[in-house]
């Protein structure tokens, strides 16, 4: 008697196991997914550093800007709430990407200083053109923090997650270091409260 309900305990889990284990794999891909989706958005607004960076080689300014990093970080700590975002977590994040976007500028000015500036676009005002794009990128990129809610992801899925997201931060000029950071600050984002 014994043996039979150890055996059909065995029988019942290993029917009930699969699609909890399906459940959450499905659970785990979903997050991954919409990871991927955040990398995509972090990846565009970094995309515009090159124009960043073209510039201010044309009109002879520093890459790092200390007044606009504040503004900039001030901004994206008061959006944060409006999001219901750790303010914070949230700066560190952007304090990140203000790192990783400079490094993408120090990689362009120096491509430049060798093969010379020839740009063969026309990049757009930085006041008027690109800034209003990278404000509306960044509040995107706080909606999606905020729908994903990171800080209730399950650490099993970490590796694969930072391979998702640094797989998809294909600026030119980020390094990987860069890639490895900006994925840790997202992830220790929190949420209000």
């Amino acid at each position: 008697m014994r043996k039979s309900i150890v055996f059909l305990s065995f029988v019942i889990l290993s029917v009930i196991s699969p699609p909890l284990t399906m459940r959450a794999s499905k659970q785990n891909l979903q997050a991954s997914k919409s990871l991927v989706d955040l990398a995509k958005l972090v990846n565009e607004r970094l995309s515009y550093m090159e124009a960043v960076a073209a510039y201010k080689w044309e009109h002879s300014l520093a890459i790092e800007d200390l007044e606009r990093e504040k503004v900039v970080i001030q901004s994206s700590m008061d959006q944060a709430g409006n999001f219901g975002l750790d303010s914070i977590s949230t700066r560190m994040f952007f304090e990140q990407q203000i790192e990783a976007a400079k490094q993408i500028q120090r990689y362009w000015f120096k491509h430049w200083e060798q093969n010379g500036f020839e740009p063969d676009q026309n990049f757009g005002d930085l006041k008027t053109e690109i800034r209003p794009v990278l404000l509306q990128l960044g509040k995107q990129i706080l909606a999606s923090i905020s729908e994903l809610k990171l800080w209730e992801v399950p650490k099993a899925s970490k590796r694969q997650d930072r391979l998702d997201f640094t797989t998809h931060l294909t600026t030119e000029g980020l390094r990987k270091k860069d890639k490895k950071q900006l994925y840790k600050a997202v992830m220790q984002i929190r949420g209000q409260g």
